[in-house]
């Protein structure tokens, strides 16, 4: 895979129900290519999806890492029927 830093990347995740009961299925893309599919994903019952996205990773805010900086730009939620 070629690096990936300094450049805009483009990150598709679809989240829906899968063709096995009790599971969610997701499937994401990196500009436009399948890097994860997954058709067995646990989800409560009661449980709810929600979103969460970023770097998560130990910093420092004095001294940035520079590899830690991210930028999110048009961020699009939609439900597909």
């Amino acid at each position: 895979m070629k690096n990936l830093y300094k450049e805009w990347q483009t990150f598709r995740l679809i989240y829906g129900p899968s063709s096995q009961d009790g599971f969610a299925a997701t499937k994401l893309f990196l500009n436009d290519v399948l890097i994860a599919d997954e058709e067995k994903v646990w989800q409560a019952k009661c449980g709810k999806p929600f979103i969460k996205f970023g770097i998560y990773r130990p910093g420092d805010k004095n001294i940035p890492i520079k590899t830690s900086i991210v930028d999110f730009d048009y961020i699009k939620i939609r439900e597909i029927k």
